[in-house]
């Protein structure tokens, strides 16, 4: 730049953006709340439906280590909730929560809601699924239930019970 003048391009750009400005004022505020809705961006998507992730999930799971065990307990509860709620929502799980309360005891209830946080999580962070209904809950307090061994003498009564 010489002499402070803008070289040509930017005050041609700079004349279309005020022209442009300029038309936009001139419209409509429906019009203007149409050109912004088609303008904003949104979140979207790339999954189809939720179940779609549970390949990728599986084997992220597997790659943190996670036992046998905790991916069979896991993937069979996320299945029999997708099931019920092929399209879930925040109340969805809500209710799923509070539904299999009476059927089954807290700590069931709980892990119930871990591995839904895990299976929604991941696809939310990989950007494949944007409605993760599980968002914003947290897990449920359980009480602490401490069982103490029996001592020798009531491990013979009870085996003498058990004959």
């Amino acid at each position: 730049m010489v002499g402070g003048s803008n070289p040509p391009a930017a005050t041609t750009l700079k004349s279309n953006i005020s022209s442009l400005f300029a038309q936009i004022d001139q419209l409509s505020q429906e019009d203007k709340n149409k050109l912004f809705s088609l303008t904003h961006l949104e979140k979207t998507s790339t999954l189809d439906s939720p179940i779609q992730g549970l390949g990728d999930w599986l084997a992220d799971c597997r790659l943190r280590g996670l036992s046998n065990g905790t991916i069979r307990l896991y993937s069979s509860t996320v299945k029999k909730f997708l099931e019920l709620y092929p399209m879930p929502t925040q109340r969805d799980f809500r209710s799923y929560l509070v539904n299999r309360l009476r059927v089954v005891s807290e700590i069931k209830v709980k892990n119930d809601q871990k591995s839904l946080h895990s299976y929604f999580n991941f696809p939310e962070e990989q950007g494949l699924w944007v409605d993760n209904p599980t968002r914003g809950s947290r897990l449920m307090k359980t009480k602490k239930v401490i069982r103490e061994a029996p001592d020798n003498r009531q491990a013979v009564l009870l085996g003498a019970q058990a004959l």
